[in-house]
């Protein structure tokens, strides 16, 4: 009688343990998807970052290439109406620093 009970004990525990282990088989499975999913993610938010900040930095470029054209015409008016050509010269020449290339 012992050997009985003590055997039916033995068997309801390993099904509980089998039915731990294909629970955590299938939530490992899960996971690898998710992580899957998280790595397109990840990879896909970098472009999108990347893509703001090229038209970011083109935007900057040209609000810094306008203002230098601004205050080119306020500084040197007489040039600019003479010749375009100056204004890119003075433009290229004298404020290289403030124009991002």
């Amino acid at each position: 009688m012992f050997y009985h009970v003590f055997y039916c004990e033995t068997g309801n525990k390993r099904k509980q343990i089998i039915q731990v282990v294909q629970y955590l088989d299938e939530r490992l499975k899960e996971l690898d998807e998710e992580k899957e999913e998280l790595r397109k993610y990840q990879h896909l938010d970098k472009q999108r970052k990347s893509l703001e900040y090229a038209i970011f930095s083109k935007e900057v470029q040209d609000a810094q290439q306008k203002l230098a054209e601004v205050f080119y015409i306020k500084m040197f008016p007489h040039f600019y109406l003479n010749d375009i050509f100056y204004c890119v010269l003075f433009l290229n020449f004298f404020l290289d620093d403030w124009i991002v290339y």
